[in-house]
């Protein structure tokens, strides 16, 4: 999941609004925590085969003003599909809802079109509409523990499907901390950089992956970064 572009949503709605231009659960650090493992790789494929549906709440600051907001987050399953000529799994993602920004508060709906490797379920590409990212190869690793982490591709980010002019990278990590005796917390982290490489923002979703494979939303903290050196962060839980 990756809502970078709805921290721009509501730095507009800030703007306009001013006449202007979670938690994952409790962890043990137990040994019998320690030595849990989990299959990633079955975890993401049975993320995107089954798809996934949260509704969450908005809590942060954008400017040092507060937001709140609710919203849903819908992948649907995948169907086939084809990238580059090459077969791929294709998965529509929608995550909408209201934010309330200085009293006024507005709908949102933005949607992201993901293209991923059917083998690996590792993604090709993300189209958000007004932007692209394409990934090279990579694969997820076939299990992890708590303390596992590791940067697993460097995408490019271009300003259109046209794929002609490039706006900067997109780097995918991910972390692993203790959680309980059969399940650990598994944060991606998605930053994006400008093409002079400097950080524009970053969004880090939180899974809850059991020992058989299942997964579930925890939580998401996006963090955005205005051209004038304003911060934003939002927490959707």
């Amino acid at each position: 999941m990756r809502k970078n572009n709805l921290m721009a949503v509501v730095f507009t709605m800030l703007l306009g609004a001013c006449g202007g231009g979670g938690d994952g659960g409790s962890s043990s650090n137990s040994a019998s925590t320690q030595s849990v493992s989990v299959p990633l790789q079955t975890a993401v494929a049975n993320e995107v085969n089954n798809g996934i549906t949260v509704n969450f709440s908005i809590s942060g600051t954008v400017s040092g003003v507060p937001v709140t907001g609710s919203g849903t987050l819908k992948d649907d399953k995948p169907v086939a599909a084809t990238f580059n000529g090459a077969a791929a799994l294709k998965t529509t993602e929608t995550v909408s809802g209201t934010i309330t920004v200085n009293g006024v508060s507005a709908p949102f709906s933005v949607t992201t079109i993901i293209f991923r490797n059917p083998a690996t379920f590792a993604e090709f590409s993300e189209d958000l509409g007004d932007q692209v990212v394409d990934f090279p190869d990579y694969t997820y690793p076939a299990t992890v523990k708590a303390g596992d982490s590791a940067t697993l591709v460097t995408g490019t980010a271009f300003s259109s499907s046209a794929r002609t002019t490039k706006i900067g990278t997109v780097t995918r990590s991910y972390s692993v901390a203790a959680d309980t005796s059969t399940s650990l917390l598994v944060t991606f982290t998605e930053t994006d950089f400008d093409n002079n490489s400097v950080k524009t923002a970053d969004a880090q979703t939180t899974f809850r992956v059991d020992t058989m494979g299942n997964i579930q939303f925890v939580s998401e903290k996006v963090t955005g970064f205005a051209v004038n050196g304003q911060q934003g962060s939002l927490t959707f839980q």
